[in-house]
């Protein structure tokens, strides 16, 4: 539409342009002048001119017209505008419209089935109530149930708790003289085993001052190496028996806390038997009243529930009840007798191995004692020996002259090697069956340092030397 409009208007600039051109056109002509003028040109160029000048003040009205014309349009093009913009309005509108009419069929048509289901829904929840008030009389009948038969049950219960526990209170009222006469066993023996550990130490003391005395030696003569050796051991010997008998002497002590723990536990185990007798009169008592209470909520039951809800709360609180008082109705003298028996298992098993460890560390003492014993009397004999070997060194310078220093061949000497060497002899075993018929012991080859003569010589086990005298008689 508006195209075509628009192609209906005149071009006023177009024409002033064509009369712009013509113009110039007809200045040149009224300005040109000819070699041969022509008479009847120039009023045609004049006429022509004229004419232009009628046709300029028709272009400038024209251009006036086009100028209102070219308004007009343009409030003609404003209100084609407004009329497209609501339009489109009005078919949006229209568009929204049949949205809205479309979602009310929808709408009109759920309803329509809504209330086609409606009378089923009824009849279910009908059913539904009916079934739900069936139930309720059923829970009101198991409740009734369970106060009838729960609550009895957890009475019978209770009433033998009660008569099991007065039962063991009695039983264990006369096992407390055993268990008094076991504490004060406990107390003398522990009393009697803490000697021990001390002696024992002072005895240690007085084997460890002598065995170090042993090994100084008597009259300035030193220990032999074996003497040495066996009192290092014994040493380190009463060394660990002194550890033991400190340890023993812990054990002990916590031993005689024990018996003391006992003997207190033992009191407060006799005490609470003792309250026992009125905690249960009272927990008999209050048995009766609840069982009363029982009978009244049972005749409440009977007569109808309205809120079975309320009800059930009702009968398990009043149960509940029973539970606390079963906790009450428990035996705890029980628990504290099966203590205090565990107590003196252990005691008695504790009493035990330390007897018998304090027994064999005394063993072990005697032991010790006696070996200590021999000891010393072996370096009492090797003290005696090596004196009189002094004296055979004495003798021996005096009879040959020079310096000769004996030494004596111990047994396991021999028992070790077959040669022992001497400063004054070379002795070797050798076999010899003449020598060896009629005599028992090591024979040996004898090369005397300050004479050539050899002679088989047979020493006893313990002989160490032999005398100057008793060589020449028996050899020669």
């Amino acid at each position: 539409m508006e195209p075509r409009f628009a192609s209906l208007l005149r071009q006023p600039t177009e024409l002033s342009g064509k009369l712009e051109t013509n113009a110039g056109a007809l200045r040149s002509l009224q300005d040109f002048k000819p070699k041969n003028p022509k008479n009847d040109l120039t009023p045609r160029i004049n006429g022509l001119a004229d004419k232009r000048e009628g046709l300029s003040g028709r272009t400038e009205e024209l251009d006036n017209e086009a100028t209102r014309l070219k308004s007009q349009y343009g409030e003609i093009r404003q209100e084609f505008s407004k009329l497209q913009n609501e339009l489109s309005q009005r078919q949006d509108a229209s568009e929204q419209m049949q949205i809205e009419l479309e979602e009310l069929v929808q709408r009109k048509a759920e309803l329509t089935s809504q209330l086609e289901k409606k009378p089923k829904e009824i009849k279910n929840e009908l059913e539904e109530i009916a079934r739900n008030i069936e139930a309720l009389c059923q829970d009101a009948n198991s409740l009734t149930e369970k106060a009838e038969t729960e609550a009895w049950q957890k009475e019978e219960a209770l009433k033998k708790a009660i008569a099991d526990c007065e039962e063991e209170m009695k039983k264990q009222q006369e096992n407390f003289g055993a268990k008094e006469d076991a504490q004060n066993r406990y107390e003398t023996e522990t009393a009697e085993l803490s000697k021990i550990p001390a002696e024992i130490v002072d005895k240690l003391a007085g084997v460890q001052l002598l065995l170090n005395k042993l090994k100084l030696g008597y009259d300035g003569i030193p220990a032999s190496e074996k003497s040495l050796k066996k009192i290092e051991q014994l040493l380190e010997k009463a060394s660990i028996m002194g550890s033991s008998a400190e340890i023993l002497t812990d054990r002990q002590a916590r031993l005689q806390q024990q018996v003391i723990d006992y003997g207190q536990n033992l009191e407060k185990a006799k005490a609470l038997v003792a309250s026992m007798g009125p905690n249960l009169a009272g927990i008999r008592q209050e048995l009766t009243a609840l069982s009363a209470e029982r009978s009244g909520i049972q005749n409440n039951l009977n007569r109808g529930v309205e809120d079975v809800d309320q009800a059930f709360s009702l009968v398990n609180a009043f149960l509940k009840r029973y539970s606390v008082l079963e906790e009450k109705s428990g035996c705890p003298e029980k628990e504290k007798i099966e203590a205090l028996e565990k107590e003196q298992e252990a005691i008695d098993q504790d009493l035990e191995d330390v007897r018998a460890e304090l027994n064999d560390l005394a063993r072990y003492q005697e032991n010790l004692g006696q070996e200590t014993a021999e000891v010393e009397q072996e370096a009492r004999e090797h003290t005696r020996l090596m004196k009189e070997l002094k004296q055979e060194e004495t003798a021996l310078k005096q009879e040959f002259g020079g310096e000769i220093a004996l030494a004596p061949v111990p047994v396991e000497e021999w028992k070790e090697a077959d040669q022992v060497e001497r400063g004054y002899w070379e002795a070797s075993v050798v076999s010899d069956d003449e020598l060896v018929r009629f005599f028992e012991g090591k024979y040996c080859e004898i090369i005397l340092t300050d004479a050539e003569t050899k002679a088989k010589i047979l020493f006893k086990p313990g002989r160490y030397y032999m005398s100057p005298k008793e060589f020449r008689t028996n050899y020669g």
